[in-house]
């Protein structure tokens, strides 16, 4: 299926661009007369195009949605309606149906295996058991499902978008949590800004079983500082990648040097810790050793509400379970991944552990829970106080999405997307 799209790297996309392309995708998408269409969105700790969706309605109105919410929370209604502005075309909204995705078993089918070989090729030899892929049955209700979500640097899969929402988005835990761990063992550096990953090989795999029983498309968005700069529409792999260059473009900045510290600051989007992390994952390859990131979240009052063992183990850098596994493999491996993206590079040697930079959070969470975490705290009037016009801070507002990195890292990444 040829890929349908447009970008712009300076501006973001007009509304009948939008509508032209979605149009466009749709009918190449040959839905049945009166087939139906489950279209699957992103929760609202991702940034989105509402005109995407109202245009995809326009076009294909025998449709549902599932939120894929992988690892986060359900949303409610009234956090559905803000995020899809459905009050701007309630008509178009009128007989569709919002489902949430829940790992429950109940709600799941399981569709195969990946055997061990094959999981062992796909993950550069890091993942050496068979994974049971299983999946949201309500896939499997519709005529053909429709991805559509933003492509932006992500830590454990390089870049988001594409069968990112299948796996994890609607996925079970069997899959998230390999695929997060082998994110992990490859580590953030080696793997974030790259369109191309064993995690992203895993993750595609999975997605073509689905795809022999189900028919899967994508329309992958791209999202800037402008807007809505880049939509394609096509199979999940072409229109993922043919996303990929622009995000890349518009999303990474590149800086001259390494800063003693940078404050990472959190938008309303992020409730707890376990999707706050982004604040340090996205910024830890512009600090220096030695130095620190700061969480900057005054309206965080939770670490990770949906994922205990977090609250357990607190947050370490990968050498620290490595070398002490039989006391923590029995935990969610998807935790543990999400404790050392956190916590970043580090050594533990002698029973210490040292972190390549601190990581202190600026929350409502207490100083004392802070501490039972691995984690410093600091107070927002300090931070304000000493650190808003310091030389040798990098303030990065709104953090999460965009990645930061230092230009003598540039031909390095750039070899590998």
């Amino acid at each position: 299926m040829p890929v349908i799209g447009h970008s712009d790297p300076l501006a973001a996309l007009a509304p009948t661009q939008i509508r032209d392309i979605v149009h466009a995708s749709v009918e190449s998408f040959a839905v049945p007369p009166g087939g139906r269409v489950l279209a699957i969105i992103p929760d609202a700790t991702r940034s989105f195009e509402p005109a995407v969706m109202h245009a995809f309605l326009e076009a294909c109105p025998n449709t549902d949605l599932l939120v894929a919410t992988g690892t986060h929370r359900s949303m409610t209604d009234a956090e559905v309606a803000k995020f899809l502005d459905i009050p701007a075309r309630p008509e178009l909204f009128a007989s569709v149906k919002v489902f949430n995705h829940s790992i429950a078993p109940e709600g799941l089918d399981e569709i195969g295996v990946i055997p061990l070989e094959k999981a062992k090729e796909l993950s550069g030899g890091h993942v050496d058991i068979d994974i049971e892929v299983t999946i949201n049955k309500l896939i499997f209700q519709y005529d053909l499902a429709v991805i559509v979500g933003p492509v932006f640097p992500h830590e454990v899969i390089g870049m988001s978008g594409g069968y990112k929402y299948l796996f994890p988005g609607i996925s079970g835990m069997k899959v998230v949590d390999e695929t997060h761990w082998l994110g992990a063992l490859i580590g953030v550096r080696d793997t974030i800004g790259r369109s191309e990953t064993p995690v992203r090989r895993m993750v595609e795999y999975a997605g073509e079983m689905v795809q022999k029983l189900r028919p899967v498309h994508c329309l992958a968005l791209v999202i800037g500082n402008k807007g809505l700069q880049g939509l394609w529409g096509g199979d999940p792999v072409s229109a993922h990648r043919a996303a990929c260059p622009l995000s890349q473009h518009i999303n990474i900045f590149w800086h001259e040097h390494r800063y003693h510290r940078v404050v990472a600051q959190c938008t309303p989007k992020y409730q707890d810790l376990w999707t706050a992390g982004k604040l340090a994952y996205k910024t830890q390859e512009v600090v220096a050793e030695g130095g620190e990131i700061i969480m900057y979240a005054p309206h965080l009052e939770k670490i990770t509400p949906l994922h205990l063992d977090v609250e357990i183990i607190g947050y370490h850098c990968l050498p620290f379970f490595l070398k002490q596994w039989e006391k923590y493999k029995g935990y969610e491996r998807s935790s543990l991944a999400h404790s050392t993206h956190v916590a970043g590079p580090g050594r533990f040697e002698n029973c210490v552990e040292a972190l390549a930079a601190r990581r202190i959070l600026v929350s409502k969470i207490s100083p004392e829970r802070c501490k039972q975490v691995n984690l410093d705290y600091m107070s927002p009037e300090e931070v304000e106080a000493k650190y808003r016009n310091d030389p040798d801070t990098l303030w990065v507002e709104k953090a999460g999405e965009q990645l930061m990195m230092t230009i003598a890292e540039k031909d390095r990444l750039g070899m590998a997307i």
